[in-house]
């Protein structure tokens, strides 16, 4: 603002001063014009041609500023543009944020929207897993006795599909698979995992054989469901 200031001061000055020389014997397209009198001609110590200006000083803005109210409003009007304009900036950048922001917000509700679904379908999937898990691959007897003897089968696909059911069994009354639990349960299963006669590789090759059967059982159920629909 002091070098705007600065400008207009010098300006106003050397404009004054130049109107003050006045012209002397200008040549024109007609020849030389004659002799002009000024005010420089009159009194000509009260007046300098416009060559070297006095440097700017605030002692001189204040003098000439109580001297010349036209200035004053040059520089007041100079200000209240400049306001204006800093104003207007202010508003459109203010204006420009808070729209940056408002997108910026309902993409994140988008996002957030989206993770929700994402987490419940999750969660369905998951307790529709576990569900499918208890059920039954085979249909378990109601009546069933203990001290029945187990018809296991004679060929590895009849053993299997025994073994099968009488995990489903155990399952079904809360009993977890393992050694344990074969044990004092139905003893008669080992044979099928460990011997000569062995089926299954073991406890952890039964496990695997059985969580596959039922797999394919809880597909072929959902099959039958959508068809039925």
């Amino acid at each position: 603002m002091t070098d705007e200031i600065h400008k207009l001061y010098t300006t106003e000055i050397r404009e004054k001063k130049a109107a003050a020389t006045g012209v002397h014997h200008k040549k024109g397209r007609r020849g030389l014009v004659g002799a002009m009198i000024t005010p420089a001609d009159l009194a000509g110590k009260e007046y300098k041609s416009p060559g070297t200006l006095q440097e700017f000083h605030v002692d001189d803005l204040v003098s000439r500023l109580e001297s010349s109210p036209i200035l004053k409003t040059l520089i007041l009007d100079r200000m209240d543009d400049q306001y204006r304009q800093y104003r207007q900036a202010t508003e459109q950048t203010l204006d420009l944020l808070t729209d940056i922001l408002a997108e910026s917000l309902k993409r994140f509700e988008k996002e957030a929207e989206s993770l929700r679904q994402r987490i419940a379908c999750l969660e369905n999937s998951q307790r529709t897993d576990s569900l499918s898990l208890n059920k039954p691959p085979y249909p378990v007897p109601l009546n069933w006795n203990p001290n029945k003897r187990i018809r296991w089968g004679s060929t590895p696909e009849e053993i299997k599909a025994a073994v099968f059911r009488q995990l489903q069994r155990l399952q079904a009354n809360g009993n977890p698979i393992c050694v344990e639990t074969i044990k004092s349960e139905v003893p008669g299963m080992l044979r099928w995992l460990y011997g000569e006669k062995a089926v299954f590789n073991g406890l952890k090759g039964l496990q695997q054989e059985y969580r596959r059967q039922m797999e394919r059982y809880s597909s072929a159920d959902d099959y039958d469901q959508v068809e039925m629909q």
